[in-house]
């Protein structure tokens, strides 16, 4: 066990505040560590100054195709590989052999060449969400999320004693880059840490949705009672927000913008994304954009605003994985990309009005989506 953390401690850049400005930001998730990720080697190439990983950085609960799985030995260890993962009880009951195979999921990420290569030259900061928080679309109650959040923190090079450790919210944090003028904070959500239930629609019903609309099995929950991000994190990001920065970049493991398409989204919750909405305006945060995972496709999304400045976000899904049927969404800026694929923020501060560009790759690291905004319209 304490090898396991001086490896990654080791392997960990750490860059918790920097006067440096950035320019090029990776973005990466659903990293599946039972399957190939060449995706890791091309990242390199942009010589991103920072890494930031999204959620689903390793996977507890995929069942492997046949002739696909890099792990076997691993693989006959899984703990979750005779269960139904979208059940309830399906993590195993002992917690120690639950601990054990959660170190041996990172470590088979950190034991990838690609990603280790990266680790040596680029800072990273994570988050998680379902598969590296627990299991698949685990929420509030999932029994070892202390456990997780060790192990998750251990692993990504925590330092010692900071908030993520034992805060009751969850591991949600932020960061600051760069001088006043170039000052980039990107704040890191936790979704998954205290988010309530979500209503599903029966496997009948599921399944006709799917096929006429490519649409999931949850209904939306308009309720006051929904919480995504429970009442500490949200005081936390209020004073997040008020700090003083020139862009902002704030990470979801979740889609935030995306319309309702039956799948997690901030869209289930449209009383907890409006009071998001609302936060950026109260708080007067300009420069705030978004950045998610999750859905194994790549698209970048405008949300025009009424007297507002609009609000963008790009989705980077997955480093090694693709999703076979697109839902609509209205709000995407062009066309979505449904292969494996990794993203970049990218920031030329050398122009009078500094130009940022959201860029989507394949793994074999062709440029397949770009669009590019100014800084200052992303101000009143």
């Amino acid at each position: 066990m304490r090898l396991f953390l001086v490896i990654s401690l080791i392997l960990s850049t750490l860059s918790f505040a920097s006067d440096k400005p950035l320019s090029t930001i990776g973005l990466g998730s659903c990293s599946n560590q039972w399957i190939p990720m060449p995706a890791f080697k091309e990242i390199i190439k942009h010589k991103p100054e920072l890494m930031v990983m999204m959620g689903d950085n390793v996977y507890s609960d995929y069942f492997p195709k046949e002739g696909d799985l890099k792990h076997e030995k691993e693989w006959e260890e899984n703990p979750f590989r005779n269960r139904d993962p979208f059940k309830e009880g399906a993590e195993p009951d002992d917690s120690k052999e639950m601990i054990a195979f959660f170190h041996k999921m990172y470590k088979m990420l950190s034991d990838d060449e690609g990603f280790k290569a990266l680790r040596k030259t680029t800072p990273f900061i994570a988050t998680w969400d379902d598969h590296d928080y627990g299991r698949n679309d685990v929420l509030a109650d999932f029994r070892y999320k202390e456990q997780s959040r060790k192990i998750f923190l251990e692993f990504w090079g925590e330092p010692e004693n900071t908030p993520r450790w034992t805060q009751k919210g969850g591991i949600y944090t932020s960061y600051m880059y760069g001088p006043k003028g170039k000052r980039i904070q990107v704040i890191m959500l936790d979704t998954r840490f205290n988010r309530t239930p979500q209503y599903k629609i029966e496997k009948k019903a599921f399944k006709d949705r799917y096929a006429k609309f490519n649409q999931g099995d949850y209904l939306v929950n308009p309720g006051y009672e929904a919480n995504m991000l429970g009442d500490e994190q949200w005081s936390w990001l209020e004073d997040e927000l008020k700090k003083d920065a020139d862009l902002r970049i704030i990470v979801s493991s979740i889609q935030v913008l995306a319309e309702f398409n039956g799948w997690e989204a901030w869209s289930l919750f449209p009383t907890e994304r409006e009071r998001l909405y609302q936060l950026i305006d109260t708080t007067g945060a300009e420069g705030v954009i978004l950045a998610s995972g999750d859905v194994h496709y790549g698209e970048i999304v405008k949300k025009e605003r009424c007297g507002k400045y609009p609000l963008w976000e790009i989705t980077s899904s997955g480093i090694n994985q693709g999703w076979p049927k697109i839902p609509a969404n209205n709000v995407r800026v062009g066309d979505y990309y449904d292969k494996p694929n990794f993203g970049f923020i990218k920031v030329d501060w050398e122009v009078k009005d500094p130009k940022i560009t959201f860029e989507i790759y394949s793994e074999d690291n062709k440029l397949v989506r770009s669009e590019s905004v100014t800084l200052s319209s992303l101000k009143k």
